[in-house]
């Protein structure tokens, strides 16, 4: 098994103890099923912004990027409340993340142009998760 030391050098921690291959393998899966049996709570650092298309309408209900304080599958719920109570018909709801601010600004703005060449009106949703 290799460990990243830091100093742009791998360091083998004893790929040929056969008690260490099989420690590690266990471990991994164990460690696998736990990420992904875990519901996705938000990093510290994570920004989302969150798109709800309707394709009929050729529109897209978009939001300003936000601080990611609940996981993606909330976000995506609330903004999907939050149409539904205004009476907005739409398709589904996504929620995509980024590391940082200008890095969710710069996706949103992606967003927009490739929607509007498409043709798409886009409707600006005031709108951030409670949480």
């Amino acid at each position: 098994m290799l460990a990243y030391s830091g100093d742009s050098a791998w360091t083998d921690l004893g790929s040929n103890d056969p008690t260490m291959r099989a420690l590690s393998v266990p471990a991994l899966l164990l460690s696998l099923l736990a990420m992904t049996s875990l519901p996705q709570r938000a990093l510290a650092n994570d920004w989302r912004y969150c798109l709800a298309p309707s394709h009929a309408e050729r529109r897209i209900y978009i939001s300003p990027p936000f601080v990611a304080t609940v996981s993606m599958d909330e976000a995506e719920s609330q903004f999907g409340r939050r149409l539904a109570a205004s009476g907005v018909r739409f398709d589904d709801v996504q929620c995509p993340r980024s590391g940082d601010e200008t890095g969710a600004l710069t996706m949103q703005q992606h967003a927009i142009v490739i929607n509007r060449e498409l043709g798409n009106k886009i409707i600006n949703v005031r709108w951030k998760p409670a949480g």
